[in-house]
């Protein structure tokens, strides 16, 4: 078993011991990262299903913050698969779970997602769809300059 299959057995256990400790925000987590592992090896449908359990764990009050995560990632992943429509329906529930955010409510393991890691959900979702729905779409050439 290589990295990828360990780090998925580390993380699935982890999940069986946030359910069972019925700890939602730590199954909302620990979803997420399941489900980025499965979408970054191309294993779509079931990255999906880990966002989507993890938007079932997300769904209370002060959640909102781990309901916007898993709605940008689950838009990512419509979007490679091509599915516009599911893909910009969960960009916009991402875009108004995080405009409900109180950041007094947001869980350490959260902290990361700022408004700039919305916008650059949105610009990556953006960007495979534009490859996945039009696949003539060349591919972007960044050009950085180094700051003199």
């Amino acid at each position: 078993m290589g990295p990828v299959g360990s780090a998925r057995v580390h993380f699935a256990r982890a999940l069986v011991l946030a359910g069972r400790g019925q700890h939602d925000s730590q199954v909302a987590n620990i979803s997420c990262r399941l489900g980025r592992v499965c979408l970054h090896h191309g294993s779509l449908d079931e990255a999906l299903d880990y966002f989507a359990l993890g938007q079932l764990a997300a769904a209370g009050p002060g959640d909102e913050i781990a309901a916007s995560i898993l709605s940008m990632n689950s838009a990512w992943t419509h979007a490679r698969k091509g599915d516009g429509g599911q893909a910009l329906a969960e960009l916009d529930r991402g875009r108004d779970r995080f405009a409900a955010v109180d950041p007094a409510d947001v869980p350490s393991w959260a902290g990361f997602f700022t408004e700039t890691d919305l916008s650059v959900m949105v610009g990556a979702v953006h960007t495979d769809l534009a490859h996945t729905t039009n696949p003539a779409t060349p591919e972007p050439r960044f050009h950085l300059a180094r700051p003199r």
